[in-house]
């Protein structure tokens, strides 16, 4: 009998390979996807929050402008998801900005995905600790 040499692999073990790379493929991009955008997310709230707080210190100095808040979903945001929000029509002396994010939850809303600042509440309480502090 004459013995085979087998170099290489056959058509059918290739294919198996191909299988189970492909549904771990399929498992990871969603998983991937996911953490892309809420990164993304926690980016916005980040630089919301940086906002406000500059507009708290610009405040106590009289200089307080909100155009980096209105200009912010435009100019500055990240995700797509989300969603970001400023108005000033109800009350001129107090604009509220709202964040609705779709994969973070430590919100200060009913439903733990929307975060609210009211601008005119934050410089009150700032004015209130910078007096305290005279």
């Amino acid at each position: 009998m004459k013995k085979m040499n087998k170099k290489g692999f056959t058509l059918i073990e290739m294919l198996v390979v191909i299988a189970i790379i492909a549904i771990l493929v399929a498992i990871v991009i969603p998983t991937v996807t996911n953490a892309t955008e809420k990164a993304k997310q926690a980016t916005d709230l980040a630089n919301i929050r940086s906002l406000v707080a500059q507009y708290q210190i610009d405040s106590l100095s009289g200089e307080a402008d909100t155009t980096a808040l209105k200009e912010f979903k435009t100019k500055s945001m990240k995700s797509t998801k989300a969603d970001y929000s400023f108005d000033d029509t109800t009350d001129p002396d107090a604009p509220v900005v709202t964040y609705k994010a779709t994969l973070l939850e430590d919100g200060n809303g009913t439903d733990k995905k929307t975060y609210t600042w009211t601008l005119g509440d934050l410089v009150a309480d700032a004015t209130e600790a910078a007096g305290e502090h005279s």
